[in-house]
């Protein structure tokens, strides 16, 4: 597919994932503007973060919805009787690119972040509380019933940063500038005049230990899209499902600018 990757030839036989190789390139209009996924507020913000972090509650499929959607971070969400409680049974055996665990600790910590911002509280409207019954486990505490709880969790600004991030003095400037770690298969490796190079994160193990590995590319550039060039475009991050056995990644397009 032009301008949608390498020059590898591997054949992969079906639940064989490939190894990953190549790079994905995406043109785009206007760069992004931050790295920190609960100020990204246009498209191109929302589609880079996308790479880095990954919501509770986004659903995930193969390319052109040849595969199931299969739960992400989130393996359940069940409301109380009255659904102002929100109990989210977390994905076991998941780690941050920074080698951090993702467990309920974790969610509270971005929890106490998007009670304190202006964008967090637009995003989660209502949240008053969140408690970790166990290390699996998260309750969200609302004041009021809300049924759209799913939704709102599923959004990409409300991607989970690592716990040692958020913790960091300085996080604030290590989030906008896209040093923080999140649980994607990509992390930030050049941002420069002539683009963004995100690269496949190799921390925890590899695959079996972080979510997202199974990506059919090694890197994912983001480029200024030029006037008469082919733009390529992904209405999903740039990977799949690390247990889906397919090797599948995000649906990609190509049409002319």
């Amino acid at each position: 597919m032009a301008g949608c990757g390498g020059n590898s030839t591997e054949s992969v036989s079906p639940g064989s994932p490939p190894t990953p190789s190549g790079t994905l390139g995406i043109a785009l209009p206007a760069g992004p503007r931050t790295f920190d996924p609960l100020l990204a507020k246009t498209p191109a913000d929302r589609l880079v973060v996308g790479q880095i972090y990954e919501p509770l509650t986004r659903s995930i499929s193969g390319p052109y919805g040849e595969t199931a959607r299969e739960p992400g971070l989130a393996t359940a969400a069940q409301p109380g009787a009255h659904r102002t409680i929100w109990r989210i049974q977390l994905r076991p055996g998941v780690r941050f690119s920074d080698g951090a665990r993702f467990n309920a600790t974790a969610v509270l910590q971005n929890a106490v972040r998007w009670r304190a911002t202006p964008e967090g509280q637009a995003l989660l409207p209502g949240l008053v509380a969140a408690d970790a019954p166990r290390p699996d486990l998260v309750r969200f505490i609302f004041g009021e019933p809300n049924s759209d709880v799913m939704r709102q969790l599923a959004s990409v600004r409300l991607g989970i940063v690592s716990p040692r991030a958020l913790r960091s003095p300085n996080a604030s400037t290590s989030l906008a500038r896209g040093l923080a770690a999140g649980t994607g298969p990509f992390e930030l490796h050049r941002h420069d005049a002539h683009g963004i190079l995100m690269a496949r994160t190799d921390a925890g193990g590899g695959p079996d230990t972080i979510w997202g590995q199974a990506s059919s590319w090694s890197t994912c550039a983001f480029r200024p899209r030029r006037r008469g060039a082919w733009r390529c475009y992904a209405a999903a991050p740039c990977r799949s499902r690390r247990d889906s056995g397919q090797g599948s990644y995000a649906p990609c397009g190509v049409t002319r600018c």
